[in-house]
């Protein structure tokens, strides 16, 4: 910060005063004009006994410029505007539960459709062969998002490309072919009884 800088935030703050230059001079001019011009209704209105009096002095600073009417919020007015509150809220309310009720996918729910045909593979506990396969591409450097989809257990994976030798030696552990565009999707579904 330039000294100027610091000259200028300081008078503006009350911290200084009398200062020679330009920028202080401009400084403590720009102060005092917002000291005037600022008006504390409430304060204003308890140190004036007479209420009549307090009224008028304060639709005379309004009439001056030195202070602002707030607008009033006209649609929230009545019952009308009780209602429309009320009525957005219930609109609200119901789209949020409706969300709700939909499950949305979340980091390890992702399906691409990059690759729309998964290899399909059956075992007894699906879930934990898609555990198992996750942990094993993720032990050679492969992130496996899992998911689960209609009943089917999943796994989405991006592959390396060229494709390394532990990558390789994984997929052909679960008979699973090298996907041709490097998005490896698989899914177990649960043996026949």
């Amino acid at each position: 910060m330039s000294e100027e800088d610091r000259i200028w935030l300081e008078t503006l703050a009350g911290k200084r005063t009398g200062g020679d230059s330009t920028v202080a001079r401009e400084a403590e001019g720009l102060r005092r004009a917002m000291l005037e011009r600022s008006i504390d209704e409430e304060a204003l209105a308890r140190s004036v006994s007479d209420t009549r009096r307090a009224e008028r002095l304060l639709e005379r600073a309004r009439r001056g410029g030195a202070m602002r009417r707030r607008a009033p919020v006209a649609w929230l007015a009545g019952w009308p505007g009780l209602l429309a509150t009320a009525a957005v809220c219930v609109v609200a309310i119901g789209i949020g539960f409706q969300s709700a009720g939909r499950k949305s996918p979340g980091l390890d729910e992702t399906v691409r459709s990059a690759s729309p045909h998964a290899f399909v593979l059956t075992a007894d506990d699906p879930s934990k062969l898609r555990d198992q396969i996750a942990d094993e591409l993720d032990a050679v450097g492969v992130t496996a998002r899992m998911y689960e989809h209609l009943g089917r257990e999943g796994i989405d994976a991006e592959l390396p490309d060229p494709l390394p030798e532990p990558v390789r030696a994984v997929l052909a552990r679960h008979g699973v072919p090298q996907p041709a565009d490097g998005v490896l999707r698989i899914e177990v579904t649960e043996s026949a009884p």
